[in-house]
């Protein structure tokens, strides 16, 4: 059973013909020009069309041809706007198709984030390297001082850099 055209493209077309006074075309040849508006070969479409090739050739290169591709080109960019409208519909209509209850979480939390009601849990980490490590060896090699200096801590880990306080008690005997 041949492929026939959707009902979006056939309204289209007709709309078109009466805004540029153009005649209809054959079905053939719309079918050819949907082929090679969604990217076959010349070729292709005109096989896949029932078209010959020399015709498919003469039609591309046809006023009517031509408008109907500008056209096409010209619905095909208004129609990929997405505004957050149309996400927002997208995503209530899948969550209305959603199967369970992860699907449902996972389409409220999309909404909520396209929507800003979350609050910004950005962090802020500032990193200050006053060596340059070029690659991992140079980590592993380092000493623990070195280390400490890396990772920006002041800890003294030097035992004797420590005065220790103590009182004796006295021992009953």
């Amino acid at each position: 059973m041949p492929e026939t055209i959707a009902d979006r493209d056939k309204y289209f077309l007709l709309s078109v013909y009466g805004q540029e006074n153009l005649s209809p075309l054959t079905p053939q040849k719309e079918k050819f020009l949907l082929y090679f508006f969604r990217g076959m070969s010349v070729a292709s479409a005109a096989n896949g069309s029932g078209l010959e090739l020399q015709k498919g050739r003469d039609l591309l290169q046809s006023t009517a041809g031509q408008t109907l591709l500008s056209q096409l080109r010209t619905r095909e960019a208004t129609d990929l706007v997405i505004t957050r409208e149309k996400l927002t519909g997208m995503l209530l209509e899948a969550h209305s198709h959603s199967a369970t209850a992860t699907e449902e979480v996972a389409v409220i939390r999309e909404l909520g984030k396209m929507h800003d009601l979350y609050a910004d849990s950005k962090r802020q980490v500032e990193i200050n390297v006053t060596k340059t490590i070029t690659n991992i060896n140079q980590i592993e090699r380092a000493s623990d001082d070195e280390l400490m200096k890396l990772a920006g801590s002041t800890i003294d880990l030097d035992p004797s850099s420590y005065a220790l306080e103590y009182e004796q008690a006295d021992v009953a005997e």
